[in-house]
This record gives C-alpha cells, sequence and structure tokens, in this order.
C-alpha cells in the first residue's frame, strides 16, 4: 500500500496542490468510515445487532405493510366465522320455525 502511495506521490510531485487535495480527501474518507464503522457498532451493542441503517429504506415500510396486512386477515377470519356461527343459529331457527308451520297446518287441517 505504502509502494502504491508512493508512486502517486512521485507521479504528482510537480502538483503540490492536487496531491494535497488527494490526501485531504483520503483523509476525510477514512474519518467517514471510521463515524460510520463506531455508529454501527454501537448500533449492533445496543439493538438486535443489524445496524441502523439498514431499516431506513423501503424494505423496512414493505415489512411493516405485510405486518399490518396480516392482523387485517386475522380480524377478518374471526369476523367470518362469528358470521358463520350466526348464520348456522339462523338456518336451525329457520328449520325449526317450518317444522312448527308444518305441525300447525297439520292440526288446523284435522279441526
Amino acid at each position: 500500500m505504502y509502494e502504491l502511495l508512493s508512486k502517486v506521490f512521485e507521479a504528482l510531485g510537480g502538483y503540490p496542490l492536487i496531491q494535497a487535495a488527494v490526501a485531504i480527501l483520503v483523509f476525510l474518507v477514512g474519518i467517514g468510515l471510521m463515524r460510520r464503522g463506531e455508529k454501527d457498532r454501537k448500533a449492533a451493542e445496543n439493538g438486535n445487532g443489524q445496524p441502523n441503517w439498514t431499516l431506513y429504506g423501503p424494505i423496512h415500510d414493505v415489512i411493516g405493510a405485510i405486518h399490518e396486512l396480516n392482523e387485517q386477515s386475522r380480524r377478518q377470519v374471526d369476523l367470518l366465522e362469528r358470521i358463520e356461527d350466526v348464520l348456522r343459529q339462523s338456518s336451525d331457527i329457520s328449520r325449526m320455525n317450518m317444522q312448527l308451520l308444518e305441525v300447525i297446518r297439520n292440526e288446523s287441517r284435522l279441526r
């Protein structure tokens, strides 16, 4: 790595401003990467081991929407089961009423 940098600086020997700009750029990128790594390490220590920046994108939104849809589906299933029970009770009551009406009709014919 040192050999590569020394070759680059030798090639730019006549341009000290460009050398300084490249050195500052490398330094700033290194500082930025260290800060990001430090933040990720703190997040991994405090949270679930996943850096915070991985949860910022649309994937996180999609997962939240899927959870909401799942919860709505559960509620719908519960409501549909209740409706089914009520309809079964209603059909049983209708069947009993029809039998009673037949009994009443048959008794009225006998009179």
